[in-house]
């Protein structure tokens, strides 16, 4: 990893007393702050705060307005084989997706 040989860099260079030991430092000071960040973005979009607030089925209904991605993404291909998708979210009891789509008259396996 980068910031593992950027962190070796600079202690070998404030082990010798290099001056630009400092100049190391800050750079691995702004590189944590960019991936620390990053890390905030990751939680919030796996852990949305709709869900802590609202709820899992709010929190679903929410990631599924995402430009067709996620669940609506997965209604949409359900609905071009004429199917729907269910989704039954009761707090305590957890969340069930159903998916139903039609056999073709020809049967599985045909298509």
């Amino acid at each position: 990893m980068a910031l593992t040989a950027k962190l070796a860099l600079a202690r070998e260079r404030l082990r010798r007393g290099d001056p630009r030991a400092d100049e190391s430092l800050a750079e691995l000071q702004r590189d944590m702050s960019e991936l620390i960040g990053q890390l905030r973005d990751f939680a919030h979009a796996i852990h949305p705060p709709v869900l802590a607030d609202q709820g899992l089925l709010e929190a679903i209904e929410a990631q599924a307005t995402v430009g067709g991605l996620g669940l609506a993404s997965l209604a949409d291909r359900i609905a071009i084989v004429n199917g729907t998708l269910h989704i039954d979210s009761t707090p305590g009891r957890g969340t069930t997706l159903r998916a139903e789509v039609p056999l073709t008259a020809g049967g599985a396996g045909h298509g």
